[in-house]
């Protein structure tokens, strides 16, 4: 099993397509055991089940086998046929893209910068959906630091229930 002490350089993204929540995880290693248990830890255990799965093909016979255990199908897809993987490519994208720019020199540092790109992705409106990705999973925005430090607006006449 994947143990923290290894060194991690690759990453895993999922998205969900109607709320856009975006979870990523640096991984050591593509091994089907780590795969299966980034499914498990965050999508079956966080969601549900899902009745669908796209994935991209190189993932190995025990990732199939462990989606059909739980009834999930799974979708193939190719890093090369961009119609179907769309949302995932710019989900990438975005990831890559903020992870640059704030580590500009430093990208070994980019595995402890990830969750704080997660957080900024996840708070910010969509232009698609006019809402966060926040809370579009979670029903209220999130209260980001910043509002306990300064309490805004909302948060005292929230308090005030």
């Amino acid at each position: 099993m994947p143990t923290a002490s290894t060194k991690k350089e690759m990453m895993i993204v999922a998205i969900d397509y109607f709320t856009k929540w975006i979870k990523a995880e640096a991984l050591s290693s593509t091994k089907d055991a780590y795969i299966e248990r980034f499914i498990w830890k965050n999508i079956i255990c966080r969601f549900g089940c899902s009745q669908l799965i796209v994935t991209e093909k190189f993932l190995g016979k025990q990732i199939t086998v462990f989606l059909a255990n739980y009834c999930i199908k799974q979708h193939l897809s190719t890093p090369i046929y961009r119609q179907g993987n769309g949302q995932t490519e710019a989900s990438n994208k975005i990831v890559l893209h903020y992870l640059k720019k704030r580590l500009k020199d430093a990208e070994s540092k980019w595995v402890d910068e990830l969750p704080r790109v997660l957080w900024a992705y996840r708070t910010t409106k969509m232009r698609s959906t006019g809402e966060t990705p926040f809370f579009l999973a979670y029903g209220t925005e999130a209260i980001i630091p910043p509002q306990i430090v300064v309490p805004s607006m909302s948060i005292e006449v929230g308090s005030l229930d």
